[in-house]
């Protein structure tokens, strides 16, 4: 039964029963229960609800309709006088104790729901509109059958109870509120993350658990949502301050609506994101200072393609690439290398000229070809060393180490994308081949050393051997040196020495190596040479270089050269097979009177 028709037909009972059994009490009456009172109206049988009087002690039933018979299941109203006693309906003992009480102190009063019941049947929620009349010790009143309503209720409060028990199990906190704004649902989540005790969050509003800009944008989320004026939900961010610290929270909110679509209030999710946005702020960080390493290092950073386009980069790459930093673009503010003459041309015109990375490699991109294929087969990065000639005219020297980036690449494919760093070796190159040439060099000619040419000549008579090419070995010394070098000093000795180193340098092929095997001894080795012939042209050739006078200190001095010469295969197929030969033949012709080249003895071949 709906409350509002409850409502009604209690104050219509209430009037009708009051006015006559109120003129009744007007009327003299018995005062035992042998009394018999005057018949009341017949409405009061067509009541919908029992009316009754009883006596004061509860022991006699003076007066009952019947509908209060039929209420507690009697026949008729005359049965019900006779076998029932009013105190005995009451399902709790001391009720009607406590209502007695109550009805002498007030005089007339109507109770709440209260639970009657004849022995034996069931019960009933009623609820009782009672007068007390002292002079004639009676009670009368009037009772209403709620059950079915208190049942309905029960139920709603069952439901209520089982979903206020489903939304506290949940761990993220969940709210309700009506049209008004107040939160008239939640968990313990929602009332444990404010620190508020369910009883005191009842029916509170923004306003009255969040400071006042919060409080105000909390309204404006919700006033938005209802001006949908329909089903409508919302995302946003918010931070507040509680008993545990400042929290960051994700709130998700729709309206709930009926079936005609018209809203009733607001359900609210919060996910707490305090331990996310703790992590992205220090990512941040992370990334801010890493950003700021790389922008300081001394070593060059980089971004790529897989083809080579240098799309970011630090200002130290563009230092070792003799190139100027472009401006900064982009909200993470990143740098890229531009050419020394480009000028404050627009990022877009700059982006068709990004430079190439490989372009630059003095030997070409065989070795970025061959890093990327690495990276490719998965295999870890591998720092590779590279010549870069710049636009400067400047040569460096780089070892780049290169990384994939984000993906893992396609099987046998270049990376999507690549990262690198650079670190300039040029100083260590440098050292390297100087210590280099000092190892394989003659300190006062320039020319190779003795050490150099034993090791080189096998592996020329290797490759000469495979490519079917003809070898030529030259061993000379100088005819004279020793009185020069005893009459001036050992001073215009070695200059004499570096002048000899001049003149083969600028006689022989390009192909051809001249070396200083030690004192005034020199030696050529002559790569692809046509035969004898050739050896004899180019014999005569360092000899006629000598002929004319070198310069010792300020007076002219002469020497001539004696040489020896062997060849491979014709006269042997061995390093030292070749030297002895090539000498035996230098001292043969010192013998035969100097100044001149004699051949080793017969060839192999029976030359």
């Amino acid at each position: 039964m709906p409350e509002s028709l409850l409502t009604a037909i209690i104050a219509l009972v209430a009037v009708v029963v009051g006015v006559r059994l109120g003129r009744r009490r007007a009327r003299p009456r018995p005062a035992s229960p042998d009394t018999q009172p005057d018949t009341p109206p017949v409405l009061f049988d067509d009541l919908p609800v029992g009316v009754f009087r009883s006596t004061l002690d509860g022991e006699h039933l003076l007066y009952a309709n019947t509908s209060l018979a039929h209420l507690f299941g009697w026949p008729d109203a005359g049965a019900m006088i006779e076998g029932q006693t009013p105190r005995d309906l009451y399902a709790s003992p001391t009720a009607r104790d406590d209502i007695l009480q109550r009805l002498q102190q007030a005089g007339e009063m109507t109770t709440d729901v209260i639970h009657l019941q004849r022995p034996g049947h069931a019960q009933r929620a009623c609820i009782l509109h009672l007068r007390i009349d002292n002079a004639m010790k009676t009670i009368e009143g009037w009772v209403m059958d709620v059950t079915e309503l208190d049942h309905r209720k029960e139920g709603l409060r069952d439901a209520h109870r089982f979903l206020q028990n489903v939304v506290d199990a949940l761990p993220c906190p969940l709210f309700f509120k009506d049209m008004n704004g107040a939160y008239t649902l939640f968990n313990h989540a929602f009332s444990d993350m404010l620190g508020l005790t369910p009883e005191n969050l009842q029916g509170k509003n923004a306003d009255d658990i969040a400071p006042p800009d919060l409080a105000a944008v909390y309204h404006s989320m919700d006033q938005a949502l209802l001006d949908a004026k329909g089903p409508a939900s919302q995302r946003y961010e918010s931070a507040f301050t509680t008993p545990h610290g400042l929290r960051h929270v994700l709130f998700d909110k729709a309206t709930v609506v009926d079936d005609e679509g018209t809203a009733r209030g607001l359900v609210g999710i919060i996910t707490d994101i305090t331990g996310r946005k703790q992590a992205e702020d220090a990512l941040r960080r992370v990334e801010a200072r890493i950003r700021a390493l790389v922008h300081n290092a001394s070593d060059g950073f980089f971004s790529v393609t897989p083809e080579g386009y240098i799309t970011e980069s630090n200002p130290a790459m563009c230092k070792l690439l003799g190139l100027k930093v472009a401006p900064s673009s982009g909200e993470r503010g990143e740098l890229t290398c531009v050419a020394p003459d480009d000028d404050e041309a627009s990022d877009a015109n700059r982006a068709q000229n990004i430079l190439n990375l490989p372009d630059m490699f003095a030997e070409g991109r065989e070795a970025w070809d061959a890093a990327l294929h690495r990276l490719g087969t998965g295999a870890p990065p591998a720092p590779f060393e590279v010549r870069v000639r710049r636009d400067d005219g400047q040569t460096v020297w780089l070892s780049l180490a290169l990384w994939p980036v984000d993906s893992v690449p396609e099987e046998d494919g270049p990376p999507p994308a690549v990262e690198g760093m650079a670190h300039d070796i040029t100083a260590h190159k440098l050292a390297e081949m100087d210590l280099t040439r000092r190892i394989v060099t003659d300190p006062l000619t320039g020319l190779f050393n003795r050490a150099h040419m034993e090791d080189m000549l096998p592996r020329m008579l290797t490759r000469a051997a495979e490519d079917g090419r003809t070898l030529g070995l030259l061993f000379i010394d100088l005819d004279g040196f020793k009185a020069v070098n005893d009459t001036y000093g050992h001073a215009v000795g070695d200059t004499l020495l570096q002048q000899v180193a001049g003149r083969l340098r600028r006689r022989l092929r390009h192909t051809d190596i001249a070396i200083r095997l030690g004192g005034d001894e020199f030696a050529v080795l002559l790569w692809d040479v046509a035969g004898k012939e050739a050896v004899e042209r180019i014999g005569a050739g360092i000899l006629s270089i000598m002929a004319p006078a070198f310069t010792c200190t300020d007076i002219p001095c002469s020497v001539s050269a004696s040489i020896g010469a062997s060849l491979y295969p014709q006269h042997a197929d061995d390093a030292p097979s070749l030297l002895r030969l090539a000498d035996e033949a230098m001292y043969r012709a010192k013998a035969e009177g100097k100044n001149r080249m004699a051949f080793a003895g017969p060839s192999r071949a029976g030359d």
